[in-house]
């Protein structure tokens, strides 16, 4: 007798296609990508930059147009988030005409800007996670659905900790200095509560729906893994930290905006296939995407341009302000529409009935999606101001993508030339212009080009560029003079710090070079040039004791990485006679004696005869 037949596993409910939901949806795809983007980074193969800045007309900048067309597409989504359509958004107009007017702001607009974005990954990740849940029948209970989204939590945490921990270098960037040890602890607790609370929550999910179910939300919070918390990991194994901007430009605000594509064109399609606007219609997925990447060239791209060229405004800031702003906009928009809670977006999105079309049938188009109507029209006008229109914003789409090639580390001279001639205005180019001249000795008209740069932005970072000119060039005083009133304008980076303190103390100003290199200690403690000058500021100032133990630090450092570069041997050669003077000076002879003996056999065996000579007259002038 045949025992009763096995019945087959419910299949698991995908939006599109197990394939595009795990690699896209889920991300999948994140390992596979961050390697393909080392390799092509370490390989000289091609500038990733510029692949990335390139693919944010297909890909970024469109996910920022499908907010607004959620958002503006009907009179009752406009007037339910009028807050959000209407207040917001003027908000951020104002805030843009403020920050232009007011450039100081910009880094704290960009700074709000680089930390929120992580949030919202995090917030559109755990979303994706509970789509596939309640997809598969799998409802988490309030409290399990809270534990997740505190594994999410925690992981953006550490990010942040991370952030918030590190002096920024960036002009751009402000940070809130929190203390490194407290960072680390904290960051270490957050990756604790990400893997323990991660493992409650998902070991109940599978016991209540089974593995097979829940196996794509899984993969989402492994995604969330290698997003946030791998970074973590990484930096305690080798030191290694991410910037501040990793998670908004790159791979992975790539990775990001693809996902946000993949989900609200599903519910677009739906919405137009199940007729809540009006009657059913066939969806073209040809037509909603090329909206959306015109639409997303209209965001971004011709702002800068303009301000830029008719009122003589630095491209580079004007473009940071657009970025900054149109993606706030798009955090808080996106925050406020997506909501599991709301009705006909579970319905679309989780699945089960047909929607209810009692109130949606004849639901009333807004004002914008009446005049997008119009001009999408089969009127022959219509049609030719679309394709003006379009091949207007393409032909400004290829420039900015042009200009942007053409600024990069080049050394293509026609090049920077024809960027400066398409934007006068164009920060970037004199820059890169002032570095090729550097390069080929024209000191001079590598000075006039940085100046042009900081006339255009004073606030960039061309004026670290003009520093190390001045320095190159031989113009001490100048550069001093430069460095004590950049500070003024711009917040100094690591080897503004460095330079800054070695001109002090050439000066005879001991106190503010102690404060500079002690500032770029701050920065980097192992920072080889700024100990030197530290442990020969702290002689002068008579504290041999402090003396002794930078030098020290600084041979460890340098016998640390095997003393193979001549470099590094004529540093620990001249780190070794100064140790011999402090030693010497603190009334230790042996000591002294023991540090000018083998600063000696460092210089004898990198040829530096002059430094072994000069060992020598003072182990006789000890002896």
């Amino acid at each position: 007798m045949a025992g009763p037949q096995e019945q087959s596993p419910e299949p698991i409910a995908w939006l599109r296609s197990p394939a595009a939901d795990l690699l896209i949806g889920c991300g999948a795809w994140t390992l596979p990508l961050l390697l393909l983007n080392h390799f092509l980074s370490n390989g000289n193969i091609i500038s990733t930059s510029f692949v990335f800045y390139f693919l944010t007309l297909f890909c970024n900048n469109p996910h920022y147009m499908a907010t607004i067309y959620r958002a503006y597409g009907t009179a009752t989504d406009f007037s339910k988030y009028r807050v959000f359509t209407v207040y917001v958004t003027a908000m951020m107009l104002l805030a843009a005409l403020l920050v232009h007017w007011a450039p100081v702001l910009l880094p704290l607009l960009f700074t709000i800007y680089l930390t929120y974005s992580p949030w919202h990954y995090t917030g559109q990740n755990f979303g994706v996670a509970m789509v596939f849940l309640r997809r598969n029948n799998v409802s988490p209970s309030r409290s399990l659905r809270a534990v997740l989204k505190w594994a999410f939590t925690a992981s953006y945490g550490m990010w942040f900790l991370s952030m918030h921990s590190v002096y920024a270098s960036d002009p751009r960037v402000m940070t809130l200095g929190i203390p490194e040890g407290w960072a680390l602890a904290g960051r270490v607790t957050l990756l604790f509560v990400f893997l323990s609370l991660g493992l409650y929550g998902f070991v109940n999910l599978a016991d209540e729906g089974g593995l097979r179910r829940v196996f794509p939300a899984l993969v989402m919070y492994s995604t969330q893994f290698l997003w946030f918390v791998f970074p973590t990991l990484l930096e305690l194994a080798t030191g290694t930290r991410l910037p501040p901007g990793f998670y908004s430009t790159g791979v992975l605000a790539f990775m990001h905006c693809a996902q946000y594509l993949w989900i609200t064109s599903y519910y677009a399609r739906r919405e137009t296939e199940q007729g809540l606007h009006g009657a059913q219609k066939a969806w073209h997925p040809v037509a909603y995407y090329m909206a959306m990447v015109v639409g997303g060239i209209v965001l971004f791209v011709p702002g800068p341009w303009i301000v830029s060229r008719v009122l003589r405004y630095d491209f580079v800031q004007s473009f940071l302000i657009f970025t900054a702003l149109v993606n706030i906009h798009h955090f808080i928009l996106d925050g406020a529409i997506w909501k599991l809670r709301d009705g006909r977006i579970a319905r679309l999105l989780l699945g089960g009935g047909s929607p209810d079309h009692t109130n949606t049938d004849h639901e009333p188009e807004s004002m914008i999606a009446t005049i997008i109507r119009r001009l999408m029209g089969p009127e022959p006008w219509a049609r030719s101001l679309r394709i003006a229109c379009t091949l207007g914003l393409v032909f400004v789409a290829l420039v900015d993508q042009r200009q942007y090639f053409l600024t990069l580390d080049t050394t293509d001279w026609s090049g920077v030339r024809k960027a400066i001639e398409a934007n006068p205005s164009d920060s970037r180019a004199y820059k890169r212009e002032a570095q090729l001249l550097a390069d080929a000795g024209d000191t001079s008209a590598a000075l006039a080009a940085a100046e042009q740069a900081i006339h255009l932005n004073p606030r960039g970072d061309a004026q670290f560029l003009l520093g190390t000119l001045l320095l190159r060039g031989g113009l001490v005083s100048q550069a001093y003079e430069h460095y004590r009133q950049q500070e003024k304008l711009v917040r100094p980076d690591l080897s503004t710090f460095v330079n800054t303190g070695v001109l002090a103390a050439q000066a005879g100003d001991l106190e503010s070079a102690s404060q500079k290199l002690e500032a770029a200690l701050s920065i980097d403690p192992s920072n080889r040039e700024a100990l030197a000058s530290l442990a020969e500021v702290r002689l002068q100032q008579k504290r041999p004791t402090d003396s002794v133990h930078l030098l020290e630090l600084l041979l460890r450092d340098i016998q640390a990485g095997g003393l193979k570069a001549q470099g590094d041997r004529a540093l620990a050669a001249r780190a070794g006679m100064r140790l011999g003077n402090a030693y010497a000076v603190l009334g230790k002879p042996e000591l002294a004696k023991l540090s000018f003996q083998n600063a000696g056999k460092i210089a004898d065996a990198a040829g530096l005869g002059e430094l072994s000579l000069q060992a020598r007259k003072e182990l006789e002038s000890i002896q």
